[in-house]
């Protein structure tokens, strides 16, 4: 007979919370049946339940001891039974509970699902040594369908109850707020760094004098051992275009040799303030890789980092699209205020996520080409959709030229503007549009 782990991620508030308990037919609907009660695990605040030998299928709810106490839905309406069968294949059922039938109050409170340890001290064959593993899953997990994966890096900064005294990117929350505006939701697993490994993990290619390089070794852990895993115990969308990798700063680096290694897996790149100056062989490499895969890119850099960091950056676009990359598949962003932080990286999460996913999202694509017209001979740029505002900057993320929209779309270039400069065009609809582009 198969097993099965219910795991209760989110919970509403009540002012004190007792047991909550199973109410099933493998119990005869017993409402606090104490052989099924969850015990909550104190590190990630989860409700968790293994239970051995059930049936093929059950159905069952959940209650704090009575049914007067029942799990109720977003309206505060009772729910119908919950199932699982082992037809399904998962052995984990995870579940988040919105209302109890007895507070009607908690109806506009919305719950932001957490993250949690999942594998702890997971042995990496590759590597030879072992690492815990974090897990987001979004508040519909429940539903009949599967979900994108973006798997991250640093996992200490990206989820709260992680100790890390750099601060955090507030993942859920931003994965939260892109959930209730657009019903796109996804799965995160972030595995922590290993301290003092860091930066050899981090490296696929070792520092002229501070070593490293085996990144290599750390991608093949998650394309070869992790990312199976994944898509055996969870609800996936396991092709390239539904999965994401994504750090910062050695994150960043290791994530780019990712995209540019495993094209075939990795279909969406984020690339925050990259440590490209650790190995120069990255650019050589992304010059000879023949680019099979269509792949989503952000790269993304702050003029307060420091003073090679938006240079380097730059030269990898520029490398990208000389060996022929998808230009506009790239969003390029540049910030003279971005500093080497998390509070950083935490901004511009959210629009990383919706740019790279835009086409799942269902939200209106814009190519950049569409959208502003570089005249040489005029030595000027004609916008030609609707805008808020646009923005010119410098190879530093400095802000040369500031635009609000207006009746006139036609912006004159000074004749000292020469070389590599940056646009950003924000539209009515929210949508900025950034692109690289040569002045001469």
């Amino acid at each position: 007979m198969p097993s099965l782990t219910i795991i209760i991620t989110n919970v509403p508030d009540v002012p004190v919370m007792p047991s909550i308990y199973l109410a099933s037919n493998i119990n005869q609907w017993k409402s606090n049946d104490e052989d099924f009660q969850f015990q909550k695990e104190i590190e990630s605040g989860y409700y968790i339940l293994k239970l051995t030998n059930v049936l093929d299928e059950i159905a069952f709810k959940f209650t704090r001891g009575s049914w007067q106490t029942e799990e109720t839905d977003i309206n505060n309406k009772v729910l119908a039974n919950r199932e699982w069968n082992k037809a399904s294949e998962q052995a984990v059922y995870i579940a988040t509970i919105h209302n109890w039938k007895d507070v009607p109050a908690l109806v506009s409170k919305p719950v932001i699902p957490k993250a949690t340890l999942w594998l702890k001290d997971f042995y990496m064959p590759q590597l030879e040594r072992t690492r815990n593993v974090w897990l987001y899953l979004p508040p519909n997990y429940h539903e009949n369908c599967s979900f994108p994966v973006i798997y991250m890096h640093d996992a200490q900064n990206v989820f709260d109850g992680i100790p890390s005294p750099y601060g955090k990117w507030e993942v859920p929350e931003a994965l939260n707020n892109i959930y209730e505006k657009t019903g796109w939701s996804c799965i995160i697993i972030a595995v922590e760094h290993g301290n003092e490994f860091r930066h050899a993990e981090y490296s696929p290619w070792p520092h002229k004098t501070r070593g490293g390089g085996e990144g290599k070794k750390y991608i093949d852990f998650i394309v070869n051992t992790l990312k199976p895993m994944v898509d055996q115990q969870f609800k996936t969308l396991a092709d390239a275009q539904n999965t994401c990798i994504m750090g910062s700063s050695m994150g960043g680096l290791i994530s780019m040799y990712a995209a540019l290694q495993y094209g075939e897996v990795f279909g969406k790149v984020g690339v925050f303030s990259p440590a490209f100056w650790w190995c120069e062989e990255i650019y050589e490499f992304a010059a000879n890789q023949p680019f099979n895969y269509i792949q989503k890119l952000v790269l993304l850099a702050g003029g307060q980092e420091n003073e090679t960091i938006i240079p380097d950056t730059l030269a990898m676009y520029n490398t990208l699209i000389d060996n022929n990359y998808f230009e506009d598949k790239i969003n390029l962003d540049f910030f003279e205020w971005g500093q080497h932080s998390e509070s950083f990286w935490a901004l511009e999460f959210d629009k990383a996520v919706r740019f790279l996913f835009e086409e799942q999202m269902d939200l209106p694509v814009v190519k950049a080409e569409q959208c502003v017209i570089y005249n040489s001979e005029k030595a000027e740029l004609s916008i030609t959709i609707d805008y808020e505002k646009f923005e010119l900057l410098n190879a530093y993320g400095k802000i040369i030229l500031h635009k609000e929209a207006s009746i006139c779309n036609i912006i004159a270039l000074q004749p000292h503007w020469k070389g590599s400069f940056i646009y950003k065009c924000y539209l009515k609809s929210g949508k900025i549009i950034t692109k690289n582009i040569h002045l001469r």
